[in-house]
């Protein structure tokens, strides 16, 4: 990125997805065109994803890239990450043995907003 321009601190990102695979399986490209939708507000720290019914709070963010699910428990765990540099994301779900990793490319959007709060 070149110096001077700004980065805005809200924004959508739309994320195809280019590979696909499960733990054990050969990762391959789907057969039908998935991507993934996020809304993000780094001011805030929250975004949300798919139909954006609800936000979640980042779980972390560094110059390079920003974090937005990191949990690792023995039976389920998920991981969705973005770099800032290059639009890279990687999404890992884990249920018990079965993992499955996405990656794919991002491109950055004009934000379109989060949910009303109900109170």
């Amino acid at each position: 990125m070149a110096a001077g321009i700004a980065v805005a601190a809200a924004f959508n990102l739309t994320c195809p997805i280019a590979f696909t695979g499960l733990t054990g399986e050969m990762i391959h490209r789907p057969s039908t065109p998935m991507e993934v939708k996020l809304r993000v507000d780094l001011t805030t720290s929250r975004f949300c994803s798919g139909n954006c019914t609800q936000t979640e709070g980042i779980a972390k963010t560094t110059p390079v890239k920003i974090y937005f699910r990191m949990h690792d428990e023995p039976m389920h765990g998920e991981y969705l990450a973005v770099s800032r540099e290059s639009g890279d994301f990687m999404s890992i779900t884990k249920f018990g043995r079965i993992e499955e990793t996405q990656t794919g490319t991002c491109t950055v959007g004009a934000f379109t907003g989060f949910p009303s709060r109900k109170f």
